[in-house]
């Protein structure tokens, strides 16, 4: 089983990696637990959106990032709900 890895976490969401890159998960906390799960060609996009954002605000913190890939990027339209 890919090992999962926890590379951001903040009040609303935390995202987690899986198998060095291969996966990604990424989870919204608030109002309602929602996530995103991202594999393969989508997992690659994602990180080029990730470090995209990352590039744009450097400054910012992971709750800042991670919203703006949510909303931004249009992650959360991809979402389902979260039972974990």
């Amino acid at each position: 089983m890919p090992k999962t890895v926890r590379i951001m976490q903040s009040l609303y969401f935390a995202l987690d990696s899986i198998g060095n890159g291969w996966a990604y998960a990424l989870h919204k906390f608030k109002p309602e637990r929602r996530y995103v799960w991202l594999q393969d060609d989508d997992a690659t996009q994602f990180r080029k959106d990730l470090d995209s954002v990352e590039k744009k605000w450097p400054h910012e913190a992971s709750d800042f990032i991670l919203s703006r890939l949510w909303v931004d990027f249009e992650y959360g339209q991809i979402s389902r709900p979260d039972a974990d």
